[in-house]
């Protein structure tokens, strides 16, 4: 691919130094990484750690768990902000990573409906109806469904964000810039080339685990598939996807020191 020319630095950050914006966007895009590769490991941990509670069906089922819910909802938010701050080589990339974001914070505050757990009774920050004239408070309710229809808005969401995951990991990460240039080859340095092998394998990852996903809401629409809940396949479609992403976030980053992924 043709090197890009070199971006002046971006009219927002006209207070730091070209070097000082550098470090500023990788630090943002690491701590994107960080989150995508430790919210799967973290949800699950801390829920089976405090709370009496099943392996969940889904990532996003961790939505609705004491402690992991706030984490789940936190980690994305907080992403989803990072997403939206990001500026990339052109204006076209930073809308893009706004969508991300924004798709993030959808996958966040928009959450998936049903239990998401196949034992008789556990705890959960689940949504009910609050009875406050009783000599005692009683919640009841099916729960699990904020508003009609909020399912949809969240796997639209998860979809998109999904999308741009592999976009970006494929199209984005691997442009070249003038210092990805070996000026007495004229070719892309090692470096490069290791980061970009990083990248697609990343993009692949998640296109695997997202059409697995796909596959099986397709078959859902016309028989029912009860070995996938019961293996949790869609929590490790997710998390290995998400995990994927991460991890081209923090070689973007350069969060692996400057020996190993290059200055």
């Amino acid at each position: 691919m043709a090197a890009e020319i070199n971006k002046p630095v971006d009219p927002l950050w006209l207070q730091q130094s070209e070097a000082e914006a550098l470090h500023t966007q990788r630090r943002r895009i690491s701590i994107v990484g960080l989150i995508g590769v430790t919210l799967p490991a973290l949800a699950w941990l801390i829920d089976s750690t405090f709370n009496d509670a099943c392996f969940r069906d889904s990532l996003s089922h961790y939505y609705y768990a004491r402690l992991s819910g706030d984490l789940f909802i936190m980690a994305l938010a907080f992403a989803g902000a990072m997403l939206v701050a990001y500026r990339g080589e052109t204006p076209r990339i930073n809308r893009l990573a706004s969508i991300a974001g924004i798709a993030a914070f959808c996958v966040a505050f928009f959450p998936t409906t049903a239990p998401g757990c196949e034992v008789g009774s556990f705890t959960a920050r689940a949504f009910t109806t609050v009875t406050t004239d009783l000599p005692l408070i009683e919640g009841t309710a099916p729960g699990f469904q904020s508003f009609p229809f909020v399912d949809y808005i969240h796997y639209a969401s998860a979809s998109l964000l999904f999308g741009m995951m592999i976009y970006f990991c494929w199209f984005i990460f691997p442009l070249v810039s003038a210092a990805d240039i070996n000026p007495a080859t004229g070719q892309i340095t090692m470096i490069k080339a290791l980061r970009n092998a990083i990248y697609r394998l990343c993009a692949v990852v998640i296109g695997v685990t997202s059409t697995g996903l796909f596959l099986y809401f397709l078959a859902g629409l016309v028989a029912d598939v009860p070995f996938w809940n019961r293996l949790n396949l869609t929590f490790w479609c997710e998390a290995i996807g998400l995990m994927a992403f991460g991890l081209a976030w923090l070689v973007k980053g350069r969060f692996f020191n400057t020996r190993v992924m290059g200055a």
